[in-house]
């Protein structure tokens, strides 16, 4: 379910960032994408964070956690989640 969700959210800030890369205003961008007012803050900035690439390569990422979640893939499902979650965040992995 975590998963899932931050998948989602993943996937709406990428669809967002390719419509700004394009030329799309960023308020019509998130009214189109119907981004609640308390909401378009946090959005905005994550949209100044994280380009459309970067953003692909999360989702690429979230296939991996999936896969590892799944047993289907070696790792620790929490530490895989926990990196995501930090990307997204724009912070990098503790080594």
């Amino acid at each position: 379910l975590l998963l899932w969700a931050l998948t989602r959210e993943i996937r709406g800030l990428a669809m967002m960032a390719s419509a700004l890369e394009q030329g799309e205003h960023i308020e019509k961008v998130l009214t189109r994408f119907r981004i609640w007012d308390k909401r378009k803050a946090l959005t905005k900035n994550a949209l100044t964070r994280a380009k459309a690439k970067d953003l692909h390569t999360m989702l690429v990422q979230a296939a991996g956690v999936d896969r590892t979640i799944k047993g289907a893939a070696p790792g620790n499902r929490w530490d895989e989640l926990l990196g995501l979650s930090l990307r997204l965040a724009g912070r990098s992995v503790l080594t």
